[in-house]
């Protein structure tokens, strides 16, 4: 009985696959000897596990929607499954500075990718038209955007991460701070130098605003992400798409055919 020979891109695939499964492996060895040392922390061995999980998330889409995804954005999309631990276990996030932003504009770019596949998907139609995938790729990956903001609100409110990265500012233009310091309504008090004191001992030159500009410049770049999709989707003309109904063709039973023979040879 010989063996089911595997295509050349099925190959590709799963190499791809078991390289990266096999570099989340040696993380979660690595951080666990980390962590038994004493030097290491049990996020970066958290995240080690989690990314098992994350490069395991296009296989199991592609089962549950039965789709298939375009080999090079599969490979693509494993990639992007394990820059957060690069970026949070490994210190992509501190030692690369534009690692953060690189992340959400390509977040953009998937999940609109994701969100374009979804009216196919619901009307089983692989030729769905190409503005309703644009627009219905753009509006999903912005909201899944705004969900992934409230979630780290929420990790920094209740549990006092810090994922929402803090910004000095040194400059503020308030109509509160104008109300209480010089009683005037309705007109901005603009402060240009700011300091702020910390702890009666340390001066700092500016304020910390608590995550306001990392929030909004991570959705802004996560917006601007999907409108690049969606130019490219656009010049494309949807043609080269990402994501392909999977169709099964119901084949005719084989007496079917065989009376059908008959009757032509009858005529």
């Amino acid at each position: 009985m010989h063996g089911k020979t595997l295509s050349r891109e099925t190959l590709v695939r799963l190499c791809a696959f078991v390289a990266f499964q096999l570099f989340n492996l040696f993380s979660i060895v690595y951080f666990t000897v980390k962590l038994v040392q004493g030097t290491g922390l049990v996020t970066q061995l958290l995240y080690s596990f989690v990314s098992v999980l994350f490069v395991c998330i296009p296989d199991i889409a592609q089962k549950l929607f039965k789709f298939r995804i375009a080999t090079p954005v599969y490979i693509f999309l494993l990639v992007y499954a394990v820059c957060p631990l690069l970026g949070h276990s490994y210190d992509f996030y501190y030692e690369i500075t534009w690692w953060d932003k690189l992340l959400h504009i390509t977040g953009g770019v998937v999940f609109a990718l994701f969100g374009a596949y979804l009216p196919k998907l619901i009307t089983k139609d692989d030729n769905c038209n190409m503005w309703i995938c644009i627009l219905v790729g753009v509006c999903f990956s912005i909201s899944i955007a705004v969900l992934w903001e409230f979630f780290e609100f929420a990790m920094d409110t209740f549990f006092h991460t810090d994922m929402q990265k803090d910004t000095l500012v040194s400059s503020i233009y308030s109509y509160k701070l104008n109300e209480v310091v010089g009683g005037n309504l309705g007109t901005i008090l603009n402060i240009e130098e700011v300091a702020t004191v910390i702890n009666g001992e340390y001066i700092i030159n500016g304020y910390i605003d608590i995550g306001r500009v990392d929030s909004m410049l991570d959705l802004l770049v996560e917006t601007l992400g999907a409108l690049v999709f969606a130019v490219i989707y656009a010049i494309d003309k949807g043609v080269h798409t990402s994501f392909h109904l999977i169709t099964e063709k119901k084949e005719e039973p084989l007496a079917i055919h065989e009376q059908e023979q008959e009757v032509a040879v009858s005529e």
